[in-house]
Protein backbone atom coordinates (compact mmCIF):
# COMPACT_ATOMS: atom_id res chain seq x y z
CA UNK A 1 0.00 0.00 0.00
CA UNK A 2 1.12 3.60 -0.62
CA UNK A 3 2.98 5.25 2.31
CA UNK A 4 3.27 1.96 4.16
CA UNK A 5 0.16 0.30 5.53
CA UNK A 6 -2.07 3.34 5.99
CA UNK A 7 -4.23 5.25 3.55
CA UNK A 8 -4.49 8.00 6.19
CA UNK A 9 -1.07 9.29 5.15
CA UNK A 10 -2.47 10.00 1.67
CA UNK A 11 -5.46 11.97 2.99
CA UNK A 12 -3.45 15.20 3.14
CA UNK A 13 -2.52 14.84 -0.51
CA UNK A 14 -6.14 14.18 -1.46
CA UNK A 15 -7.28 17.21 0.55
CA UNK A 16 -4.68 19.44 -1.08
CA UNK A 17 -5.60 18.14 -4.55
CA UNK A 18 -9.20 19.15 -3.84
CA UNK A 19 -7.99 22.60 -2.84
CA UNK A 20 -5.97 22.89 -6.05
CA UNK A 21 -9.02 21.79 -8.04
CA UNK A 22 -11.00 24.71 -6.59
CA UNK A 23 -8.25 27.14 -7.59
CA UNK A 24 -7.99 25.77 -11.12
CA UNK A 25 -11.10 27.47 -12.63
CA UNK A 26 -9.85 30.86 -11.43
CA UNK A 27 -6.40 30.40 -12.93
CA UNK A 28 -7.96 29.18 -16.19
CA UNK A 29 -9.76 32.51 -16.60
CA UNK A 30 -6.53 34.27 -17.56
CA UNK A 31 -5.77 31.62 -20.20
CA UNK A 32 -9.28 31.68 -21.62
CA UNK A 33 -9.63 32.06 -25.39
CA UNK A 34 -12.45 34.52 -24.66
CA UNK A 35 -9.96 36.84 -22.99
CA UNK A 36 -7.82 37.01 -26.13
CA UNK A 37 -10.73 37.02 -28.59
CA UNK A 38 -12.43 39.93 -26.82
CA UNK A 39 -9.30 42.03 -26.38
CA UNK A 40 -9.25 41.72 -22.60
CA UNK A 41 -5.49 41.07 -22.30
CA UNK A 42 -4.98 43.81 -19.71
CA UNK A 43 -7.47 42.34 -17.26
CA UNK A 44 -6.23 40.06 -14.51
CA UNK A 45 -9.30 37.85 -14.41
CA UNK A 46 -8.20 35.54 -11.58
CA UNK A 47 -7.73 38.60 -9.37
CA UNK A 48 -11.13 39.95 -10.41
CA UNK A 49 -12.60 36.55 -9.55
CA UNK A 50 -11.10 36.72 -6.07
CA UNK A 51 -12.54 40.23 -5.69
CA UNK A 52 -15.97 38.86 -6.64
CA UNK A 53 -15.65 36.00 -4.16
CA UNK A 54 -14.53 38.36 -1.40
CA UNK A 55 -17.43 40.73 -2.14
CA UNK A 56 -20.01 37.94 -1.97
CA UNK A 57 -18.38 36.46 1.14
CA UNK A 58 -18.43 39.78 2.97
CA UNK A 59 -21.99 40.65 1.93
CA UNK A 60 -23.57 37.26 2.61
CA UNK A 61 -25.11 36.61 6.00
CA UNK A 62 -26.60 33.51 7.55
CA UNK A 63 -29.93 34.19 5.80
CA UNK A 64 -28.97 36.57 3.02
CA UNK A 65 -27.37 36.38 -0.38
CA UNK A 66 -26.07 38.96 -2.84
CA UNK A 67 -27.82 39.81 -6.08
CA UNK A 68 -25.78 38.94 -9.15
CA UNK A 69 -26.05 42.49 -10.53
CA UNK A 70 -24.41 43.88 -7.37
CA UNK A 71 -21.50 41.48 -7.87
CA UNK A 72 -21.22 42.43 -11.55
CA UNK A 73 -21.12 46.14 -10.65
CA UNK A 74 -18.45 45.58 -7.99
CA UNK A 75 -16.29 43.52 -10.35
CA UNK A 76 -16.76 46.15 -13.07
CA UNK A 77 -15.38 48.77 -10.64
CA UNK A 78 -12.33 46.59 -10.02
CA UNK A 79 -11.91 46.00 -13.76
CA UNK A 80 -11.88 49.78 -14.30
CA UNK A 81 -9.01 50.05 -11.84
CA UNK A 82 -7.02 47.40 -13.70
CA UNK A 83 -7.53 48.82 -17.20
CA UNK A 84 -8.48 52.50 -16.98
CA UNK A 85 -9.84 54.40 -19.94
CA UNK A 86 -12.15 51.78 -21.38
CA UNK A 87 -15.92 52.11 -21.77
CA UNK A 88 -18.09 51.26 -18.79
CA UNK A 89 -19.96 48.76 -20.96
CA UNK A 90 -16.71 46.80 -21.43
CA UNK A 91 -16.09 46.67 -17.69
CA UNK A 92 -19.61 45.33 -17.14
CA UNK A 93 -19.17 42.82 -19.98
CA UNK A 94 -15.92 41.55 -18.43
CA UNK A 95 -17.57 41.40 -15.01
CA UNK A 96 -20.73 39.62 -16.21
CA UNK A 97 -18.71 37.07 -18.17
CA UNK A 98 -16.45 36.45 -15.18
CA UNK A 99 -19.32 36.05 -12.68
CA UNK A 100 -21.05 33.62 -15.04
CA UNK A 101 -17.82 31.57 -15.18
CA UNK A 102 -17.69 31.50 -11.35
CA UNK A 103 -21.30 30.26 -11.30
CA UNK A 104 -20.33 27.86 -14.12
CA UNK A 105 -23.42 28.66 -16.18
CA UNK A 106 -22.01 26.57 -19.03
CA UNK A 107 -22.98 23.39 -17.15
CA UNK A 108 -26.56 22.47 -16.32
CA UNK A 109 -25.70 21.40 -12.77
CA UNK A 110 -23.30 24.37 -12.35
CA UNK A 111 -20.58 22.06 -10.93
CA UNK A 112 -16.94 22.10 -11.83
CA UNK A 113 -15.43 18.61 -11.88
CA UNK A 114 -11.93 17.36 -11.27
CA UNK A 115 -10.64 13.82 -10.86
CA UNK A 116 -8.82 13.23 -7.58
CA UNK A 117 -6.86 10.15 -6.57
CA UNK A 118 -7.00 8.62 -3.11
CA UNK A 119 -5.93 5.48 -1.33
CA UNK A 120 -8.60 3.18 0.04
CA UNK A 121 -8.64 -0.35 1.38
CA UNK A 122 -8.93 -1.45 -2.26
CA UNK A 123 -5.81 0.47 -3.32
CA UNK A 124 -5.47 3.64 -5.34
CA UNK A 125 -8.75 4.92 -6.81
CA UNK A 126 -9.66 7.98 -8.84
CA UNK A 127 -12.96 9.68 -8.14
CA UNK A 128 -14.67 12.71 -9.55
CA UNK A 129 -14.69 15.72 -7.25
CA UNK A 130 -17.64 18.02 -8.07
CA UNK A 131 -17.65 21.51 -6.56
CA UNK A 132 -19.05 24.98 -7.04
CA UNK A 133 -17.58 28.42 -6.40
CA UNK A 134 -20.53 30.82 -6.57
CA UNK A 135 -23.96 29.31 -6.20
CA UNK A 136 -27.36 30.58 -7.38
CA UNK A 137 -29.82 30.82 -4.49
CA UNK A 138 -32.98 32.81 -3.82
CA UNK A 139 -32.48 35.83 -1.57
CA UNK A 140 -34.80 36.78 1.30
CA UNK A 141 -37.27 38.25 -1.24
CA UNK A 142 -37.15 35.15 -3.45
CA UNK A 143 -35.04 36.90 -6.12
CA UNK A 144 -32.03 35.26 -7.79
CA UNK A 145 -28.88 35.86 -5.76
CA UNK A 146 -25.43 34.39 -5.11
CA UNK A 147 -23.56 32.84 -2.21
CA UNK A 148 -20.03 31.50 -1.96
CA UNK A 149 -19.76 27.76 -1.37
CA UNK A 150 -17.97 26.30 1.63
CA UNK A 151 -15.26 24.88 -0.65
CA UNK A 152 -14.58 28.30 -2.17
CA UNK A 153 -14.54 30.04 1.21
CA UNK A 154 -12.20 27.49 2.71
CA UNK A 155 -9.74 27.42 -0.18
CA UNK A 156 -9.98 30.86 -1.76
CA UNK A 157 -10.61 32.97 1.33
CA UNK A 158 -9.05 30.99 4.17
CA UNK A 159 -6.35 28.42 3.43
CA UNK A 160 -5.13 25.68 1.12
CA UNK A 161 -4.22 22.64 3.25
CA UNK A 162 -7.54 22.04 5.02
CA UNK A 163 -10.49 19.72 4.58
CA UNK A 164 -12.58 21.73 2.12
CA UNK A 165 -15.69 19.71 2.87
CA UNK A 166 -15.70 20.96 6.46
CA UNK A 167 -18.59 23.35 7.05
CA UNK A 168 -17.10 24.39 10.38
CA UNK A 169 -13.79 25.42 8.83
CA UNK A 170 -15.65 27.31 6.08
CA UNK A 171 -17.85 29.06 8.65
CA UNK A 172 -14.80 30.05 10.71
CA UNK A 173 -13.05 31.34 7.58
CA UNK A 174 -16.12 33.31 6.60
CA UNK A 175 -16.35 34.86 10.07
CA UNK A 176 -12.66 35.75 10.01
CA UNK A 177 -13.06 37.31 6.56
CA UNK A 178 -16.10 39.25 7.73
CA UNK A 179 -14.21 40.56 10.73
CA UNK A 180 -11.24 41.56 8.56
CA UNK A 181 -13.65 43.22 6.15
CA UNK A 182 -15.24 45.26 8.91
CA UNK A 183 -11.84 46.67 9.71
CA UNK A 184 -11.01 47.57 6.11
CA UNK A 185 -14.37 48.72 4.69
Amino acid sequence: MFFGESSAAYESITSRMKALAVVRPLLALDDSPAKRERGWEGYRLAELALAAIDFVTLRTGARTAVRQEAVVERVAESAALQVPGRAGAEYREVARWLVERLINTERHDRCFRHEIGSVTGDGFVVREFPFQILKDVPDEAGQAALTVTDAAITVLVHAVDVDIASEQIAAEAKLAALLRGCLTW
